[in-house]
């Protein structure tokens, strides 16, 4: 292989990560309205919060479609020959989308991104029915992936898995999507009533979200520790394709940035949540910046992923390559 990224290559790339990080926030989203209801009131969360939570569920779907758009021209893009017509192309697009199993997930997906954007919109309402049906869109946005990427293609033991690069989506969406959306609504958006409020009010109210999310977190590194060594033994025909491959060597650096994520979770966990209600609000500014670099990490997580779902597997190549 040579030649470097094409185009193509980058703007592939460029559509699965928006993908992923819509897929992420949109679960976020509907965990993060869980944990308020937790803290509040059941299905009467904190009403600003939730309402932030679900803008930001209905725009990560909304960033769904023109990803969704970006990656079906590169699938066109790959297959088509060089001065076609326009009426070629249209008859590509077409086949791709009727006759191939790709695009029929493509469809799949953009239906229910579509369905969650409503979803969604209804949800900022209030509305309980609303928020359920998020929750529907939210896993079956998660089980996309799965039926369109490398777990599709395993010959053995194909249900499980699937079911575990499904569950994987999950945990990485509680996960990282929930901290991303809950730092939003308390952290960066809370509103100007709430800074007026003494600092370590405000410190302790958030310091309760953070508690109910903790063990959350928790469950979902040890669900991502699991699935992926499923991947792993799945998907690497040799402990030496670890080193020896691309695709080895590209998981390794998911790993490692895993491995980050999960020191900056524990960090925050132990460190940054008792500091939150220090008097002053200096614990408040300093948990901030700590769940920052969390998420800044979290997101690096994302690009590793998006940059190995396209790898072709080592079985599938020489070694080295």
């Amino acid at each position: 292989m040579g030649g470097g990224l094409s185009g193509t290559d980058v703007l592939a790339w460029v559509g699965r990560w928006v993908m992923l990080t819509g897929i992420t926030i949109v679960l976020g989203a509907v965990s993060c309205r869980l944990l308020l209801g937790i803290v509040g009131q059941p299905f009467e969360p904190l009403p600003d919060r939730a309402r932030r939570s679900a803008s930001l569920g209905m725009w990560a779907a909304i960033a769904l479609l023109p990803a969704a758009l970006m990656r079906l021209s590169t699938q066109v893009m790959e297959l088509a020959d060089p001065g076609q017509s326009l009426s070629d192309w249209g008859h590509l697009v077409a086949a791709v989308l009727g006759h191939t199993h790709w695009g029929a997930m493509w469809i799949a997906q953009a239906v229910v991104a579509a369905a969650a954007i409503l979803a969604f919109a209804l949800a900022r309402t209030g509305s309980r029915w609303a928020w359920g049906a998020a929750g529907v869109c939210a896993v079956g946005l998660a089980a996309t992936p799965a039926f369109a990427g490398h777990a599709a293609s395993v010959e053995q033991h194909r249900a499980i898995v699937m079911t575990a690069d499904v569950l994987h989506v999950l945990g990485a969406g509680v996960w990282i999507g929930t901290l991303c959306v809950l730092a939003s609504v308390t952290l960066r958006g809370a509103p100007p009533t709430a800074r007026r409020r003494a600092p370590d009010e405000w410190g302790a109210d958030i310091a309760g979200l953070v508690r109910a999310f903790s063990p959350v977190a928790l469950t979902s590194a040890v669900l991502l520790a699991l699935t992926g060594v499923i991947a792993a033994w799945t998907h690497l025909d040799t402990l030496s394709s670890l080193w020896r491959s691309a695709y080895g060597r590209t998981l390794l650096v998911k790993l490692s940035l895993v491995g980050l994520v999960l020191a900056a979770g524990a960090y925050n966990w132990q460190r940054g949540t008792p500091g939150l209600t220090a008097p002053g609000g200096g614990g408040v500014r300093a948990f901030t910046r700590s769940a920052s670099v969390e998420i800044a990490l979290g997101m690096l997580v994302l690009v590793a992923t998006a940059v190995l779902i396209a790898m072709p597997l080592p079985m599938a190549m020489p070694m080295g390559q």
